[in-house]
């Protein structure tokens, strides 16, 4: 369904239906924000993507099951990911001050500075920067971990590089050998 040139009322009411996430995702929404306040105010809960070149993309809605993001996305670093069974793919940034909850993020995946994580699933290969707080939050095998990461209640897979200063709490750590 092309929504490009959709604006109005006829696209907010198009977002409050099932087709939401096709048309959030395909929509230019930039001059629509006071319509997608007034859909977020008859529960359709929306956030915004930024594209690769840092300029301002779609809406995601909070409804999309999953909340499908492509690959190579470099999200804002403001940008706060709440959407339920979001799935973020390989080869994604995410930047500093990023607020993720509930998200399962890909292998390769380059998680900035001051990050917190939440009920996450991080894939393979991920690196995850300072300052980040992580919860109830499996994470799979080759992952490097800087330091000052705190972590609770989190399983940690094989071949887990986690430097000195990091904060361990009721965490099961599994090594090879």
């Amino acid at each position: 369904m092309k929504t490009r040139e959709k604006f109005g009322s006829d696209l907010v009411n198009n977002l409050l239906r099932k087709d939401a996430a096709e048309v959030a995702c395909e929509a230019d929404l930039r001059n629509l924000d006071a319509q997608v306040g007034s859909a977020c105010l008859n529960g359709l809960l929306m956030q915004r993507i930024y594209n690769k070149d840092g300029s301002t993309g779609a809406w995601i809605s909070e409804k999309t099951n999953p909340a499908h993001i492509a690959a190579n996305i470099a999200t804002d670093p403001t940008t706060i990911i709440r959407g339920r069974h979001t799935e973020i793919e390989s080869d994604v940034t995410i930047g500093k001050n990023t607020t993720i909850k509930n998200t399962r993020i890909g292998h390769e995946a380059a998680i900035g500075n001051e990050t917190v994580l939440e009920c996450s699933s991080i894939g393979k290969r991920a690196k995850i920067g300072d300052h980040v707080f992580i919860s109830n939050t499996h994470i799979h095998k080759d992952v490097t971990i800087c330091d000052n990461v705190v972590m609770i209640s989190s399983a940690i897979g094989q071949d887990i590089r986690i430097p000195a200063g990091a904060e361990i709490k009721n965490e099961t750590i599994k090594r090879r050998g």
